[in-house]
């Protein structure tokens, strides 16, 4: 339902910059094709609205699935860009040789 303005606009900036710095430390990690499972629009009583997209790697899970929360400061943008996405579509995401545990979306990518 959304909170304050104030605790909107502080966890935007909080996410957005943790989103940043994990864009900055992934900037050289393999590129794979995974494949949308499901987004959610989140609203939070208290913060900002996000994008929960979560995908699997590869059709057959051959490699793994992951997830991954876009921030954003209004909840109409959150829905748009949420629309953008169906099952199955396909997008490019950035694991981490070291541990494939680690994986991670950024629209730059695609």
């Amino acid at each position: 339902m959304g909170g304050l303005v104030i605790d909107i606009i502080a966890a935007y900036l909080y996410k957005s910059f943790a989103r940043w710095i994990r864009f900055m430390r992934s900037s050289r990690w393999e590129r794979k094709t995974a494949y949308v499972s499901e987004v959610l629009v989140l609203d939070p009583d208290w913060g900002c609205p996000s994008v929960k997209v979560q995908f699997r790697i590869g059709l057959n899970h051959d490699y793994g699935d992951g997830q991954d929360e876009i921030p954003f400061l209004f909840r109409w943008s959150a829905r748009s860009y949420a629309r953008r996405f169906s099952i199955n579509t396909p997008i490019s995401v950035r694991t981490n040789p070291g541990n494939t545990a680690k994986i991670t979306f950024f629209e730059s990518d695609q």
